[in-house]
């Protein structure tokens, strides 16, 4: 069975897709985050995560435990979330990938 997606960009006024900067929407996000009381904690590789009755706990490589009501995987290609509970699906219908760096 033949699969196609096609992306149908409108003509003007409503065309050209919208480009967002990366660093702008991640900017945009954490910073709404915070001013709801997030605790943003950058660079810190989270080795284990269990979610429990009231709180989910999370174990950093270098062995401190967080304990939070939401969690926010962030992480891209190698969540840790997306791998542990079998999230990610590798059916490629276009046997391509996407690049991408920031």
């Amino acid at each position: 069975m033949r699969k196609s997606l096609q992306a149908v960009i409108p003509k003007l006024p409503y065309g050209h897709e919208t480009h967002i900067y990366r660093q702008d929407s991640d900017y945009l996000l954490t910073t709404l985050a915070i001013s709801y009381g997030a605790t943003v904690l950058q660079n810190t590789a989270i080795q284990d995560v269990s979610f429990n009755a009231d709180d989910v706990e999370l174990v950093t490589t270098k062995g401190a435990t967080y304990r939070a009501r939401y969690v926010v995987d962030a992480s891209g290609m190698r969540s840790l979330l997306a791998n542990k509970f079998g999230w990610r699906h590798r059916d490629l219908l276009t046997h391509s990938r996407a690049m991408f760096t920031h």
